[in-house]
């Protein structure tokens, strides 16, 4: 995404071509090629998406860090009411569980000659 010279009172995300926009991104490339703050403000939505998204990971740093977050901290930040606040919320707890059914994968040895 580039950087853009829009007054602070214009969304960024206005300014963008629909190609650039976070939900395009996703869908033409992939959620594995699109960046941290795109996944954020994709999840957030409104017009002030990518905003919003870069100032939830200057504040919380990692993923950790807002995945412990409370709800009600997360709607002190402008632009996140309930709805959105429980999106985020939800969206980083199927991450956590999705990690947690995942088994880990190790090699089957079948044979002594396969050890090693």
């Amino acid at each position: 995404m580039t950087p853009s010279n829009t007054s602070p009172y214009e969304p960024r995300l206005k300014s963008l071509p629909i190609k650039e926009q976070p939900i395009s991104r996703i869908y033409d490339f992939g959620v594995g090629s699109v960046s941290l703050t795109e996944l954020l403000a994709a999840v957030a939505g409104g017009s002030r998406q990518l905003e919003l998204a870069e100032r939830l990971l200057i504040h919380y740093r990692t993923l950790s860090a807002l995945f412990q977050a409370w709800t009600a901290e997360l709607e002190q930040f402008a632009g996140i009411g309930h709805a959105t606040a429980a999106r985020l919320k939800a969206t980083l707890e199927l991450g956590k569980r999705l990690v947690q059914e995942t088994p880990d994968v190790r090699p089957q040895v079948r044979s002594p000659s396969g050890r090693a």
